[in-house]
């Protein structure tokens, strides 16, 4: 999924001419703590709610506060994990896009980003997940989908995650069945060690869970 896919409008860039109170108005109403500042179709950079709230007027216009906007944006023909990963690690609640050109396109929101990952990793599509772990060299994706498609399943999505300490891996499979067993039963018989199974319901909740997570330490 490219970045292009997932810019919004809905929230708008600022101007220079606008003050600090319009700004942190409109990061309460869009529940943001970034929000871009643009000249016409020009990024100038990105302005925190920290910063913000340091200001000892809030009729202070956002010209006297250039020397704190951010230079952090993304292009959009990278993928949406360059997204994900700039924005956890810079702790970002919201980042401009930009064309070839260097010219403003819209932003992504941590909601936004959310929405879309959940879409990618197919979380509302009805079916069961099966939890792997194994060593890294025993991994194989073409293994894993003739073993689920053996079962008359089809698989919809896979994750891998690994440790900077360990070599094994965790592998994460969403397939189009609640019931898994048959497909339990068969990686067993392949050696696979089958770490959690769930059914959609409990599997969603978890991931909702795991979202919440994620949403709440991108908004600290």
């Amino acid at each position: 999924m490219l970045v292009q896919e997932l810019i919004s409008q809905e929230i708008p860039p600022l101007k220079l001419t606008d003050s600090v109170a319009k700004a942190l108005d409109w990061m309460d109403q869009f529940k943001v703590s970034h929000l871009a500042v643009t000249d016409g179709r020009k990024l100038l950079g990105l302005i925190s709610e920290n910063d913000l709230l340091d200001s000892p007027d809030a009729e202070i216009l956002l010209s006297e506060h250039k020397t704190h906007l951010l230079q952090c944006f993304v292009f959009d023909h990278q993928h949406a994990y360059d997204v994900l990963r700039l924005m956890s690690s810079l702790e970002l609640s919201l980042i401009p896009v930009l064309n070839a050109t260097e010219q403003y396109q819209g932003s992504i929101s941590t909601m936004n980003l959310i929405h879309h990952l959940s879409t990618m990793a197919s979380v509302e599509h009805p079916g069961g997940v099966l939890v792997l772990e194994m060593n890294q060299n025993d991994y194989s994706a073409s293994q894993i989908a003739q073993i689920v498609e053996s079962n008359n399943a089809k698989l919809l999505s896979l994750h891998v995650s690994s440790s900077k300490t360990s070599t094994r891996l965790e592998v994460t499979l969403k397939v189009n069945r609640e019931s898994v067993a048959d497909i339990i039963q068969t990686l067993h018989r392949y050696q696979y060690t089958i770490k959690a199974s769930f059914e959609t319901g409990d599997y969603s909740k978890q991931m909702e869970d795991r979202f919440k997570q994620f949403w709440h330490y991108l908004n600290m």
